[in-house]
């Protein structure tokens, strides 16, 4: 997707994300909009060949052996959100 500079989505590629699970723009995303220079007059850009889709379930899928086990397993993805700065101000209340 446009936010992802080391790649991203492929046009026409798509994800799938569940129930409780995280998503969304990496740390390095993270940071390069919130040092943008910003405007007033900040106007929409087009994103050409940018398309993709993702899907959000509220259903959990069961998980496979063969998914497990997979090489394509992506088993360090929660590491690209390690570094997204503390950008929230407002009061804490737990």
């Amino acid at each position: 997707y446009e936010a992802k500079q080391s790649g991203g989505f492929q046009p026409g590629g798509a994800s799938l994300h569940v129930c409780m699970t995280p998503h969304g723009p990496d740390a390095e995303a993270c940071k390069a909009e919130l040092n943008r220079e910003t405007t007033k007059h900040d106007t929409p850009q087009r994103l050409d060949g940018a398309l993709a889709f993702m899907f959000e379930s509220a259903s959990i899928p069961r998980v496979t052996p063969w998914s497990v086990d997979a090489v394509e397993r992506d088993v360090d993805y929660e590491s690209c959100w390690r570094d997204i700065p503390v950008s929230f101000d407002g009061p804490e209340t737990l």
